[in-house]
């Protein structure tokens, strides 16, 4: 719950005027139904690589369009005001390439919003 406030304060404060968002690796959507509730005039999009997550997802919040992807090869550009990635990049060997890829689905003046985990364990 701190962290899903900590990711929706700096989208108030830095995107506010984000009209869509994608979020990659987003599992069973726990993050982003949270940003559905406090941001209900942004439409949310969700990737992730696995189908059994996206499943969960689909029924937490089925508004959200999702897609399985490969977050090194996201087939978007220049689509979304805010991309975000909450604690993924460290799942991912080619973390470069998929941040480069991530600013590629943002649009102009939008931006990435990432998390990553404090502790190494």
């Amino acid at each position: 719950m701190g962290r899903n406030k900590i990711i929706g304060d700096a989208i108030r404060e830095s995107f506010y005027n984000a009209r869509n968002m994608l979020e990659i690796g987003c599992g069973n959507g726990v993050v982003l139904s949270e940003l559905g509730r406090n941001f209900p005039g942004i439409r949310l999009s969700g990737a992730d690589a696995f189908l059994h997550g996206l499943a969960y997802a689909a029924k937490r919040i089925p508004d959200a369009e999702l897609y399985q992807m490969d977050a090194t090869n996201i087939p978007f550009r220049e689509e979304f005001g805010i991309v975000g990635a909450f604690d993924v990049l460290e799942h991912i060997d080619d973390d470069k390439r998929t941040l480069r890829q991530m600013f590629s689905a943002c649009k102009p003046g939008g931006g990435i919003v990432v998390t990553v985990p404090q502790h190494p364990f």
